[in-house]
């Protein structure tokens, strides 16, 4: 395990967030390690007044905000030469002679050059940045490419992504998803436990991030086909996902839960009869891995989701379904059938067995021995 390290992640996305892989990663390092955030998206210029976000304080967790100092940043060359200075001069201020750099987007590969030689860079990889990159040009996916091949150690945490990235190089497959297993401990009251007791129609849930990786016209295929059963919707709604969710929910049985706090999110599940994945078949879905699967697994709830290449390796535990005749025929099943006492614990081992502090153990035990050997 380590201990006493430093540990910089630098922040491009906002700290809580239904994916919170970064979060959930800095929280599970920061019980023996010191972890700074660096926020390069709040990066602001010196002179500028307008207040800063306030971050939460958490224990050997803290934020920092670059300053720039050069005006005129929307020209790209005093944009890299702010980015650098100001990197620079955080970097100075760290007093530890061997540091970790803990990256989870190849974005920040311009930071591997401020690296010293004595210093470890990783690439926790937990998506197919390949095809994220390559839809935002040939130069975003030459630059995953680069930092793929650059950075010391790289980590993908399913088999399906270390495949996807074999021709540019092997990695260290966790098979560990990184799963919150903390905030399932205790239950607090939904909105969805609170719906009145007389509705005793079956619910069908959804869980996470609702945008364009759900697949729309088949949701509204199975919704329209199984109008005995409720479909239940929570998370929050991508832009790229408005106009397809607004016409979902007029459909009667089409119901979307919103403000619901991360507390919460356990007791929604425990309400559910069949829990859903219904994503399209696109690249970056076959290639991932939903943790939300175990979300689903620890409150021993029946799953059903879109063909996946990671979830084969969980055929035992839920159901695949390619057409809409096929889900409609799988939750028909699953509906129908009581699940046993046995099979609900397996799920919940399953869950437990990926939960953060297993796959944070297995990486930092490679991290642990590659640093001793060097």
């Amino acid at each position: 395990m380590l201990r006493n390290r430093t540990i910089i992640t630098p922040l491009n996305l906002d700290w809580v967030r239904p994916a919170d892989f970064q979060r959930q990663t800095c929280l599970e390092l920061a019980k023996k390690n010191k972890v700074i955030v660096y926020v390069q998206h709040e990066a602001r210029f010196f002179l500028k007044t307008t207040t800063r976000r306030v971050f939460p304080k958490l224990q050997n967790i803290s934020f920092y905000v670059p300053t720039y100092y050069i005006p005129f940043r929307r020209l790209r060359i005093i944009e890299e030469i702010n980015r650098n200075l100001s990197f620079l001069i955080f970097l100075l201020s760290i007093r530890a002679d061997r540091k970790i750099f803990w990256f989870f987007d190849s974005d920040f590969v311009w930071m591997l050059k401020f690296a010293r030689k004595n210093d470890v860079t990783l690439y926790d990889c937990v998506d197919d940045g390949l095809s994220y990159k390559i839809a935002n040009g040939l130069r975003a996916y030459a630059q995953e490419v680069a930092f793929v091949k650059r950075v010391r150690l790289f980590f993908t945490n399913s088999l399906s992504l270390s495949i996807r990235y074999a021709k540019i190089r092997s990695a260290t497959w966790v098979q560990h998803a990184g799963f919150d297993l903390s905030n399932f401990a205790s239950l607090k009251t939904s909105a969805l436990s609170q719906a009145k007791k007389s509705n005793k129609k079956p619910r069908i849930g959804f869980v996470g991030c609702i945008d364009d990786r759900i697949n729309f016209v088949l949701l509204a295929s199975i919704a329209v086909q199984l109008r005995r059963a409720d479909f239940i919707l929570c998370g929050p709604i991508k832009r790229n996902a408005t106009a397809a969710m607004t016409r979902l929910v007029k459909l009667p049985n089409v119901h979307h839960l919103s403000e619901v706090q991360r507390s919460q999110i356990g007791s929604i599940i425990s309400n559910l009869d069949v829990c859903i994945i219904p994503y399209k078949s696109t690249p970056k879905v076959f290639f991932s891995l939903p943790t939300k699967l175990f979300e689903y697994f620890y409150f021993g709830k029946p799953v059903v989701s879109s063909s996946i290449l990671e979830l084969l390796r969980f055929d035992n535990y839920l159901k695949i379904s390619r057409t809409t005749s096929d889900w409609v025929r799988e939750i028909e099943k699953l509906l129908n059938t009581s699940m046993s006492t046995i099979k609900c614990q397996a799920l919940m081992q399953v869950a437990i067995n990926n939960s953060w502090q297993h796959k944070l153990s297995a990486i930092e035990k490679v991290l642990e021995m590659r640093m001793r050997s060097n």
